[in-house]
């Protein structure tokens, strides 16, 4: 017999079923334009690390050359996450922005 979580919607289709994989939070860290830091959280070692990044409100881009932002590069390795930002700052470097890391296990 498996075991696992199964759910259905209102028309009996099946929507979760065991083999799928869920994703779950398990923080948010707060990352200054520039920054490079690291953390440790015992919970990145309950699955598959994963991250997103989302920029603290609207930041202008680069105005020589092609508007980009550069955002913060993120590793995992086990419990430790790892952040900063690659490249230079200018001219088609893109402008480092300020934001917060989601992340968690799936």
């Amino acid at each position: 017999m498996n075991v696992g979580l199964q759910v259905w919607d209102e028309a009996g289709n099946e929507v979760v079923s065991p083999g799928d994989r869920l994703t779950k939070i398990i923080g948010i860290e707060q990352v200054m334009a520039g920054s490079s830091g690291s953390l440790f959280n015992d919970g990145l070692s309950l699955g598959t690390p994963f991250s997103f990044f989302l920029p603290s409100g609207y930041t202008e881009p680069t105005t020589t050359g092609p508007s980009v932002w550069r955002v913060p590069q993120i590793h995992f390795a086990g419990n430790l996450m790892t952040w900063g930002y690659e490249g230079e700052e200018g001219l088609y470097g893109g402008t480092a922005v300020s934001g917060h890391i989601f992340y968690g296990v799936y």
